[in-house]
């Protein structure tokens, strides 16, 4: 065991400061002290100065006097020594002489930080998930979105990865590909469907617009059924339907001024347009109000096929009635294949009456005078 040496002659506030020789001794080594740490020096008790500055801020600033500081650290050398003699054993950090005295400011400080770190690994966590849960939707919604494109989902698929896309928070883009799916599984089928013979009959034209107005309700019903009545929503549907109404009804005038006014297209095309009346007036009660558009057209081009049909009756059958008052005999029949509109030509309708009725008036007229 390690005995203290006796310093207390050394202490500055101890009792024996007094005696003969020890302010000497304490000088002398504080001097020596001061020595070691200034370089130059002029005056001795500036190195007692420098000496007592060093103790007093620098070496075990929570002790007040040089007589406690120097027994710690003989103490801490005395240990320093056992335990490289093995007579001792490191201290326990656990034990309860280590353990720190926290204040509460301490505590609260301790505890706000961990709680904070924890707060931001779980923010860090979060986010992380949210990523990669964005990246898996939106993986999910472009594979739902390919879907949609292909030409041979059927209806059910179609409304079924439609729903799954809008429940991802994509509605807008839902909607559009409903449309568009629609949209171009009518093409398909126009694309398929051909007219019989150089002249579009009357089976073309109705089968036709039974495509078309079908589509359209389908597509309108679909849309009602996922995204209900979302305004947003019913103009993107009202937009589209004017605009596939709007080609059927181009696609009418096409077949309207390719075709010469005697034959029977225009009887097929006015049967196409009461069979898409008959549609249209089905599709106002889900708010699409179709029938202007699909009169515009048609009525542009009929006008003047009708009025070229009336110049041709006045100039080629009305003299041949005159001939046939004078009393020469005539004949007027009409030539063409089948579904053609011969009978339509000769007789027509209550609306639009053909060359049998049209040549009474001049002959019943001519007879009278």
């Amino acid at each position: 065991m390690w005995k203290l040496p006796d310093i207390e002659a050394c202490g500055g506030d101890s009792q024996n400061s007094g005696k003969p020789g020890v302010e000497d001794k304490c000088n002398t080594i504080l001097s020596h002290i001061g020595t070691a740490l200034v370089v130059t020096f002029i005056f001795v008790f500036f190195l007692l100065q420098v000496a007592e500055a060093v103790l007093r801020d620098y070496i075990f600033v929570h002790l007040d006097n040089n007589h406690d500081k120097f027994n710690l650290l003989i103490f801490m050398l005395q240990k320093l020594f056992s335990l490289i003699d093995q007579t001792s054993m490191p201290d326990n950090p656990d034990s309860l002489q280590n353990q720190e005295v926290l204040l509460p400011g301490h505590l609260i400080t301790i505890y706000l930080k961990e709680k904070l770190q924890e707060w931001l690994l779980k923010v860090k966590r979060l986010l992380q998930d949210e990523t990669d849960n964005r990246t898996k939707r939106q993986n999910l919604a472009d594979q739902l979105a390919e879907a949609t494109c292909q030409p041979s989902i059927i209806g059910v698929e179609l409304r079924s990865a439609v729903q799954a896309l809008k429940q991802l928070g994509d509605g807008p883009r839902a909607h559009t590909l409903l449309l568009k799916s629609h949209q171009q599984k009518l093409q398909s089928n126009m694309q398929s469907l051909r007219p019989s013979g150089t002249s579009h009959g009357i089976a073309y034209t109705t089968t036709l617009s039974q495509l078309v107005f079908c589509t359209i309700a389908q597509a309108a019903s679909d849309s009602l059924a996922i995204f209900d009545d979302e305004p947003a929503f019913a103009s993107e549907l009202v937009t589209w339907a004017v605009n596939q109404t709007e080609g059927f009804a181009l696609l009418i005038k096409k077949h309207i001024l390719a075709s010469p006014a005697a034959s029977g297209a225009l009887r097929s095309v006015t049967e196409c347009i009461q069979i898409s009346l008959g549609h249209c007036c089905l599709l106002e009660a889900r708010g699409l109000a179709l029938t202007p558009i699909l009169l515009m057209q048609p009525k542009l081009s009929l006008q003047p096929k009708l009025s070229s049909s009336a110049h041709r009756f006045s100039t080629m059958v009305q003299y041949l009635v005159q001939s046939a008052v004078d009393g020469y005999n005539v004949c007027i029949f009409a030539y063409g294949q089948t579904g053609s509109g011969k009978t339509f030509t000769i007789y027509g309708s209550e609306s639009n009456p053909g060359l049998t009725p049209l040549c009474m008036p001049p002959a019943s007229s001519s007879v009278i005078m």
